[in-house]
């Protein structure tokens, strides 16, 4: 039986979800880190080598980073609702996420903000690889040949971003965080919801 009251082990609870929130931005910066070197060192190595598809070796390793950092957005934004709903209030004093929430439609100007997100820059820079293996054979021609098959890299980059697109979408407003914090409200308005 634990000696604790219950705010105290809410209080443990809460500063636990916290770390575990700064764990999954440390993640995903790792992701993000990642999905830029194996595409600088792609893009280095086909431009050194005239071997344009190697390119394109980077594109499975950015997919994987990008299904990455979409996973720990999703635990990072379920966390915060989870804060947001059982930890906040005017009685605890913590309303970190409610405060931000308040703000979220503020005019505030973050120069290239739509392009330093983790998601959109690692899509650009997959782009950027599957058109250098896919168009550049076609600028400088290997022995008169011209592989067309390597059209389809970036065919396939540009349709891997647009099925991507909706996973991307879900973080704007009234996306997955509201739906998640919504379902929290109407558990804790069911009987036996603990409300």
């Amino acid at each position: 039986m634990s000696s604790k009251n219950p705010g105290e082990l809410m209080v443990e609870e809460y500063k636990s979800l916290r770390r575990e929130l700064l764990q999954l931005a440390a993640s995903i910066s790792r992701w993000h880190v990642t999905g830029f070197v194996a595409a600088g060192i792609a893009i280095a190595l086909a431009l050194l080598s005239s071997g344009w598809v190697v390119a394109a070796s980077a594109l499975p390793v950015i997919a994987g980073c990008l299904f990455g950092i979409i996973h720990d957005l999703t635990s990072i934004l379920r966390i915060a609702a989870y804060i947001q709903v059982f930890h906040e209030g005017h009685d605890t004093l913590a309303l970190w996420e409610t405060r931000l929430e308040g703000i979220r439609g503020a005019n505030v100007f973050v120069p290239l903000r739509p392009y330093m997100t983790p998601i959109l820059s690692l899509l650009w820079i997959g782009l950027l690889c599957a058109l250098i293996a896919g168009l550049l054979p076609f600028t400088i021609p290997v022995f008169g040949s011209r592989p067309y098959w390597l059209l389809s890299i970036p065919v396939a980059w540009i349709i891997f971003w647009l099925v991507l697109r909706r996973s991307y979408r879900a973080f704007d407003a009234g996306g997955f965080k509201d739906q998640t914090k919504n379902a929290f409200y109407d558990n804790l308005r069911r009987p036996g919801g603990n409300a």
